[in-house]
């Protein structure tokens, strides 16, 4: 009432002097009521019929995804996938630093070097004779086919070596390289369809603001809800190949005992074996005893007593050092 009624009805109200907890009868005041509570439920209908047209572009995008990752999921394998998606890396990345016609600069060709590697850890080096004659001919199908030639040949040769140590330690349970593809694109669909989730939550949040821009919020979610989902194809893309073209199978290290030690031998017999109870540490050598001091004691020892400082100057008692002779 505070927000839909208005001044006016707390004017009348206060004009009509109606008590808190009185019922309210003069028609004025109904009919004002009637109007708030006309504004509030039409009001909650419209919310209502945007919360369905809002959902209904998530519905769609869910649709879509959940369809890809069904296929992933029956297929036995999704190598032919990855290749397409190097393929459509490599073209991306070509028309984003090579013109379509004329002359390529060197520093064009560097950048493209460096995308290449950045993307797929494969170092290209421009000078080579077949590519950099691709390049001067200005043709950017053949040198996207040269890369990409490249590019098979390399996981054809990372396939071969991870399948020969996952059978060579097949007791540890390393994967084949394609299913491990596979998984690799799953873990990566479901990470980033999290993140997508939370960029639409946010969107929703703060569209109703385009309408201060005179435009209509549905139309600006739908559109800005179709870029991020693209976003979210090619962000799946570019992960699963730096991912496949980057990860690295290791053979298993044998841990090696650490080499023991050559047990102390001693000059009375042949060595304990290690660990038995022979195998001591020899006893330290008692510390001499000090002579008594010459010269202000030179005639016979004097009397002392067993537990008087010994005459000697050691600091320790007569019964414990010359004492005990």
């Amino acid at each position: 009432m505070r927000i839909f009624g208005g001044d006016r009805l707390t004017t009348w109200m206060e004009r009509f002097g109606l008590q808190e907890g009185e019922a309210i009868e003069h028609r004025f005041v109904t009919r004002a009521i009637e109007n708030a509570q006309k504004k509030v439920e039409a009001r909650n209908f419209d919310a209502r019929k945007h919360l369905l047209d809002y959902d209904d572009v998530m519905n769609k995008q869910r649709q879509a995804f959940y369809g890809r990752r069904r296929e992933v999921l029956g297929r036995d394998d999704v190598h032919d996938e990855v290749l397409d998606m190097t393929e459509g890396a490599i073209v991306s990345l070509l028309a984003s630093h090579l013109p379509e016609k004329g002359d390529v600069e060197p520093e064009q060709i560097e950048r493209l070097a460096q995308s290449l590697e950045t993307l797929f850890g494969v170092k290209f080096d421009p000078r080579e004779p077949v590519f950099s004659e691709a390049l001067a001919s200005g043709d950017r199908d053949r040198v996207g086919h040269l890369i990409l030639d490249r590019l098979k040949a390399f996981l054809a040769e990372k396939e071969r070596h991870w399948d020969e140590v996952a059978e060579k330690y097949a007791s540890l349970g390393y994967p084949r390289f394609r299913e491990l593809e596979k998984g690799i694109l799953l873990d990566t669909l479901d990470k980033q369809w999290k993140d997508h989730l939370l960029s639409m939550d946010g969107l929703r949040e703060g569209i109703g603001l385009r309408g201060y821009a005179q435009r209509d919020p549905k139309v600006e979610y739908q559109r800005e809800g179709y870029e991020l989902f693209a976003e979210l194809d090619d962000r799946v893309d570019s992960l699963v190949l730096e991912r496949v073209f980057k990860v690295v199978i290791r053979e298993p290290q044998l841990a090696t005992a650490p080499a023991v030690a050559a047990p102390r031998t001693d000059a009375s017999g042949p060595p304990a074996p290690s660990g038995s109870v022979l195998e001591r540490r020899p006893a330290a050598a008692p510390s001499p005893r000090p002579a008594l001091a010459q010269g202000a004691h030179s005639g016979p020892i004097p009397k002392v007593g067993r537990n008087e400082p010994c005459p000697c100057g050691s600091g320790r008692k007569y019964k414990k050092c010359h004492g005990a002779a």
